[in-house]
């Protein structure tokens, strides 16, 4: 299982939080959200910049997913948790950590059950003692093949080159779609399913953008589409082509493509 790692070993991180309030509440209340993901990824509680955490309907294995931002001298850096929390403490295995970029969770999906959209918002959360309540869209209460929809996304002051070699300025975004499984037996390199672009979008404006959704296909496991569209460069007067289509299926738990149609044809 992929763990938080101290500078000598990897180590299971029991966090010992605050006692219940006397209210009674929907979920129980584990102290401060930015408390708990300092000592989840040892750094210091003042280090950290925000901490959002959501429950996991219909997951089994996991209760909860946390999403953590922290300072290390100028950069901010963000990592995700998956907890399994009990009446006072939680436990908790690192999926994503030291990403520069933003850090979206998004949905619980159920790779064997119905299909379903893999974009959107993360939801937003309350403060205080109700920001252990807010629980992530998921399709039903008992999922077979429950997986975390997380999303990343870098943007940066950039220049580069348009169609007519001059150099332009603009905002360079790279995005990625993650797909994070959920069943306790899938540690390591089982728990990343699919990771996929989102954006590669360069200071011209040229680039491509990808969306994705799940549909039935031939075995148990659904298939991810994807739709992407290639854009041109701001400065362009030609007609952006149609999008493509291509499919992903998994094999050997991984989602790999498997087709598309032929490239769009346009101007360059």
């Amino acid at each position: 299982m992929l763990r938080v790692r101290s500078s000598a070993a990897a180590v299971a991180l029991v966090v010992v939080l605050a006692a219940l309030p006397p209210v009674a509440r929907a979920q129980p209340y584990y102290g401060p959200a930015k408390a708990v993901f300092a000592q989840l990824h040892r750094v210091s509680r003042d280090a950290v910049v925000e901490a959002k955490v959501f429950v996991l309907p219909g997951v089994a294995d996991y209760t909860h997913v946390m999403r953590g931002k922290y300072r290390v001298d100028d950069e901010v850096l963000s990592a995700v948790f998956l907890l399994r929390c009990g009446a006072r403490s939680c436990s908790g295995t690192r999926v994503l950590g030291a990403s520069g970029d933003r850090v979206s969770v998004l949905a619980v999906v159920d790779l064997e059950g119905k299909p379903a959209s893999l974009d959107g918002n993360e939801p937003p959360t309350c403060c205080g003692g109700a920001e252990w309540d807010t629980a992530l869209p998921s399709p039903g209460k008992r999922l077979r093949w429950p997986a975390l929809v997380i999303t990343t996304l870098r943007e940066e002051a950039s220049t580069g080159r348009g169609r007519d070699r001059k150099q332009v300025s603009g905002t360079s975004r790279w995005g990625r779609l993650l797909l994070v499984s959920l069943r306790g037996a899938d540690t390591r390199d089982k728990q990343l399913v699919l990771t996929a672009p989102t954006q590669e979008i360069g200071a011209s404006g040229a680039g491509r953008s990808t969306s994705y959704r799940t549909e039935r296909g031939k075995q148990r496991s659904l298939d991810v589409i994807a739709r992407e569209q290639r854009h041109l460069d701001r400065t362009s007067r030609c007609k952006e082509p149609a999008p493509i289509e291509y499919k992903l299926v998994l094999k050997d738990g991984r989602y790999t493509r498997l087709d598309d149609l032929a490239q769009s044809r346009g101007c360059h």
